[in-house]
């Protein structure tokens, strides 16, 4: 089980993934064929599961709700080095009552274990839901050449575009990493904005002021 706001910590210690994932929750099928995890949200942390992904390999992941009654999933995945490779709040298209379903998809830059966190973006635990991780979603390239890690200092929404409009209700947390492009870009104010690589179907803006 994992809490949001111990990513930094793990991030410099890669091998709590490791540690996290003992007595997991739910079964986890390795990739290579249709991976049908099943789980309870724990209030306050989110449930770690392990899939081994081949370097180039695509996939998707859905975290779906099972009772659709006040659970908000929120679905993110680790590569094997500790780096957050995508997450979503609401790119699913199961409504469960009024919030949406996760889906998410990325490239495998490195063969090894990737963590898929599942967990409700409120932290509330009780939440039985189904995760499942698939090949051949057709997404595009992994991260960009040239993206650098870089550190969130804010809570803030992200953008279609700089100044722009909200991507839906997804957000980022302080301190989450991304790959971010070190090139940043000046809306119609003046103020800078950075693009940050959060899955291969989307590379969304935030202001630059919150990277760090």
């Amino acid at each position: 089980m994992f809490s949001r706001n111990r990513w930094v910590l793990c991030m410099v210690i890669v091998a709590c993934v490791a540690t996290l994932v003992v007595g997991a929750p739910g079964r986890v099928a390795k990739a290579g064929a249709i991976a049908e995890i099943t789980g309870t949200t724990v209030t306050g942390v989110d449930n770690p599961h392990i899939v081994f992904l081949h370097a180039g390999q695509t996939v998707g992941a859905t975290l779906n709700c099972v009772n659709a009654t006040g659970f908000d999933p929120f679905l993110y995945a680790f590569a094997p080095d500790g780096s957050l490779v995508a997450l979503d709040d609401d790119g699913g298209d199961q409504d469960c009552d009024g919030a949406w379903s996760s889906y998410l998809e990325f490239t495998a830059p490195v063969e090894g274990d990737y963590t898929f966190f599942a967990g409700d973006y409120f932290y509330r635990g009780g939440q039985p839901y189904s995760l499942m991780v698939f090949d051949g979603t057709g997404a595009g390239p992994g991260v960009p050449s040239g993206y650098v890690l870089l550190t969130m200092t804010c809570d803030m929404a992200v953008f279609d575009m700089p100044g722009g409009n909200p991507v839906g209700n997804n957000r980022v947390k302080s301190g989450q990493t991304f790959y971010t492009n070190p090139k940043t870009k000046l809306d119609a104010n003046g103020e800078s904005w950075t693009q940050i690589f959060v899955s291969s179907r989307i590379d969304p803006w935030v202001p630059s002021r919150c990277v760090n």
